[in-house]
């Protein structure tokens, strides 16, 4: 999400932060459950960038997905992450920082719902209503980012997912900076356009990890403009579609250093 600041002294300044926090870890073995202890510091790293909501999506040791959501900051609540991480091989997340629907909304919060699997988005979808509209969408949130589940869930089949992911990104404003992540039993997709989002790895139990995060100091960020589609339990199986880039696409800050 994005707030603007403007300030007027004796010159006006107009500062623009990127808001609501990203994040996902996964494992390379589908028998090796995901660091507790990094899962919490991953999460807390976005705290920052939202405090009103916060909710998760997880695949555990039997391949079912679930998920869960609640209102306050996420980090009054990492004694029960690290619960669940025990026994979750795949874990993706959203820090939400309201601006469509009221902060203590629990339908506004993400992740949401997405043929069979669960998306979380970071950005503003201008003119959601009339998109929702002109492609038979059916919400049940006064939340803009709900727009863009649906808008997948309308395309999507297992061959093509990166595809579905892409169209519907195009489909939102074009100059609108967003990133999103999107968990299902066996894949992880995650994407930007503009907004901040890294990757990095890390080794747990004989498996590889691989740990998202808006905020993820020192790690590579993510290609800008592309879309992964990340087979889990796998650490070389990803494909990749770009996304439309036009030259006014508003630029936006990067992850902090918090997680250094």
């Amino acid at each position: 999400m994005r707030l603007t600041v403007t300030t007027t002294n004796h010159h006006q300044r107009k500062v623009t932060l990127t808001m609501c926090g990203l994040f996902a870890i996964t494992s390379s073995n589908s028998e090796t459950t995901i660091c507790p202890r990094a899962t919490c510091r991953l999460a807390a790293a976005q705290v920052t960038r939202g405090h009103h909501a916060w909710g998760i999506a997880w695949v555990d040791l039997n391949h079912t997905i679930r998920s869960f959501r609640a209102v306050g900051p996420i980090t009054d609540h990492l004694e029960s992450l690290a619960y669940i991480a025990e026994s979750a091989v795949a874990m993706m997340g959203h820090t939400r920082w309201a601006t469509h629907g009221a902060a203590s909304d629990l339908a506004c919060a993400h992740p949401f719902t997405c043929d069979g699997g669960f998306l979380a988005h970071n950005g503003i979808i201008p003119n959601h209503d009339r998109i929702a509209a002109e492609h038979g969408l059916l919400t049940t949130s006064e939340c803009d980012s709900e727009v863009l589940a649906r808008l997948v869930e309308n395309d999507i089949t297992d061959n093509h997912m990166g595809k579905a992911f892409a169209n519907a990104i195009n489909i939102t404003e074009a100059n609108a900076p967003l990133a999103t992540i999107a968990l299902f039993r066996n894949r992880l997709v995650y994407a930007r356009r503009g907004n901040p989002l890294h990757r990095t790895t890390m080794k747990h139990n004989g498996a590889t990890l691989t740990l998202i995060g808006s905020n993820v100091a020192a790690a590579p960020a993510v290609t800008d403009n592309t879309v992964h589609v990340m087979t889990l339990f796998s650490t070389h199986r990803t494909q990749t579609t770009k996304i439309i880039a036009p030259k006014s696409l508003r630029t936006n800050v990067v992850g902090s250093s918090l997680f250094r």
